[in-house]
């Protein structure tokens, strides 16, 4: 600014965020951002987590479990992808499965020989967030 003088005030000084750094003759007025905290998030969140609500035992078969859905609206519906996971001798399948809120159920096939102990609050699939409605012309598989 030249031969200018100004009369910066305490109050501006005192500021959150504000620093007054001096250093080899100068003066330099700082003012710290954290950007982080000031982003509004106001995107919806597309994908969750779906998890046990109970302990669960699950023989060979096919069971049905009483899942919850983190962080999910009342009114949203989520998809999960259908899916078989095999790992040190559990063998299982989740098929695609629509579910509304927070609460639901999940059809699961145990294929392996031993039974699956899952504690509650366990994460057994991911589900994302449905946009629109498949259309009408597509089959889900049965005949």
């Amino acid at each position: 600014m030249g031969n200018i003088s100004l009369l910066i005030g305490q109050p501006i000084i005192n500021s959150d965020g504000m620093t007054l750094v001096v250093s080899e003759g100068k003066a330099t007025l700082k003012q710290d951002v954290d950007f982080i905290k000031e982003i509004d998030v106001i995107e919806e969140p597309i994908r969750f987590k779906v998890i046990t609500s109970e302990n669960e035992c699950l023989l060979p078969g096919v069971s049905i479990l009483k899942v919850r859905v983190l962080n999910n609206v009342e009114d949203n519906d989520v998809v999960t992808t259908p899916q078989h996971y095999e790992l040190q001798g559990v063998s299982y399948s989740i098929p695609a499965t629509l579910l509304r809120g927070s609460t639901g159920y999940i059809k699961v096939i145990n294929s392996g020989a031993e039974n699956i102990v899952w504690k509650r609050g366990e994460v057994i699939t991911r589900a994302d967030s449905c946009t629109s409605p498949p259309p009408k012309d597509i089959q889900d598989g049965r005949v």
